[in-house]
């Protein structure tokens, strides 16, 4: 664990790196006018300009502390806060893998994984960080047991017929029977590898398997540091001393016996009082990829519960949005997001319901008098023609952007 902790702490300090070098701060936080804030935490907001790149720098240095293992505990809380703030500030810079290194820095925070640690620690937080993980894998597995997945290969199809330049497979990428066999045996390995990484007899095939998914999906769509992430967290499926038997073999030293006694002081005993919240924290992650259930139409058409629920690359949409506001004497002025948004902004908020609403609300602030807000709206999913995606006819500043999903017209599927 100590190793995954280094691990852990590496990585995020290339993630800051990359912010700073790519001027990713800028773009995302200090350029746009206006953020879409998640609901009940509409008074979080950027700081100033130099503010950001502060608190940038604030989450580098705990993950600096995180890796060398001082100030384990007063890094960790710095990380947890300081990210977590980060990715509360808008909803388009939203992705799973930001979400998991939140839910990763808290639970940190109560893990005995100090650098000056020298006596055993519980299996209870290993098993706690490989049922975590394992949860990433199998809800994004189950959740492409869909038609779209299975059925189209879509959207993979799309994705690798845009690959055709890859390294020695690139000419095959365009074929459909590949997309099949890439969308079918995506399913399985969502499924399958945190079992077969538990089990010792698959354990390595499982991890070279993995290593090999995440290199080439890394490669082909560009997703930043999730691929070493998730390599990083499967390290916590191997027997406890894989590190020291690892160095073993590097330097050509025989296995010596474990004699060293260790004093019962030095001896962590997993904390009563922590099992009930975690216990908690484990329902719910059980519970959450599963509440898009409680809502008609397809998931991936609406989102309404498609959030927190690690529903991994399921979806290509683009759309198009065309708003038009109405004030009290009855005149209408249509309203171009451009205007307003950035393109990345403008690019999640034309497919997402929620999002719509919410920039309606934001529009009605800009024109004072104004008692209607009205999209026309058109958007694609998976390789499917451009279809009317919100009710035009309804009034967008008379429901919130929790009840955003009511709003969405039905998915013809041709």
């Amino acid at each position: 664990m100590v190793v995954w902790r280094i691990l852990f702490g590496f990585i995020m300090i290339i993630g800051v790196c990359r912010q700073f070098y790519h001027g990713w701060i800028e773009y995302f936080y200090m350029t746009p006018a206006w953020h879409f804030t998640w609901e009940g935490f509409s008074w979080i907001r950027p700081l100033p300009s130099w503010g950001m790149y502060v608190v940038f720098g604030i989450v580098g240095l705990a993950s600096l502390l995180i890796t060398l293992g001082k100030w384990y505990r007063l890094g960790t809380i710095i990380f947890f806060l300081s990210f977590t703030y980060i990715e509360l500030i808008d909803k388009t810079t939203y992705l799973n893998h930001y979400y998991l290194v939140s839910i990763l820095g808290l639970l940190m925070i109560f893990m005995p994984l100090a650098g000056n640690h020298q006596g055993k620690t519980a299996q209870g937080w290993l098993w706690l960080m490989r049922i975590q993980v394992g949860l990433v894998y199998f809800f994004a597995g189950i959740a492409k047991l869909n038609t779209d997945w299975l059925l189209r290969a879509q959207p993979l199809k799309i994705w690798l017929t845009a690959n055709q330049d890859f390294p020695v497979i690139g000419s095959w990428l365009t074929y459909d029977s590949v997309a099949f066999i890439g969308s079918w045996g995506g399913a399985a390995f969502d499924l399958t590898v945190p079992f077969l990484l538990c089990w010792k007899r698959t354990r390595m095939p499982a991890f070279l398997a993995l290593v090999a998914f995440h290199l080439m999906t890394a490669k082909m769509f560009q997703l930043g540091l999730f691929p070493w992430l998730m390599i990083a967290n499967a390290t916590l499926f191997f027997a406890p001393n894989w590190p020291s038997q690892v160095w073993q073999r590097i330097t050509f030293r025989p296995q010596q016996p474990v004699t060293k006694n260790v004093s019962p002081e030095q001896i962590d005993i997993f904390p009563q009082w922590l099992i009930l919240p975690l216990v908690l924290h484990l329902t719910l992650q059980i519970m959450l990829p599963f509440r898009h259930h409680l809502y008609s139409g397809n998931f991936m058409w609406h989102e309404t519960g498609y959030r927190f629920s690690w529903h991994v690359m399921l979806t290509e949409k683009t759309g198009l949005v065309r708003f038009t506001i109405k004030d009290k004497q009855g005149h209408k002025s249509l309203i171009y997001g451009t205007r307003n948004l950035t393109q990345v902004q403008l690019k999640m908020m034309s497919t997402q319901p929620d999002m719509i609403v919410q920039f309606a609300h934001h529009l009605a602030d800009l024109h004072p008098g104004t008692v209607g807000v009205y999209v026309e709206s058109y958007v694609s999913l998976n390789g499917r023609k451009s279809m009317p995606f919100i009710d035009p006819h309804q009034n967008l500043l008379a429901v919130s952007s929790l009840d955003a999903g009511s709003l969405v017209l039905p998915l013809t599927e041709e």
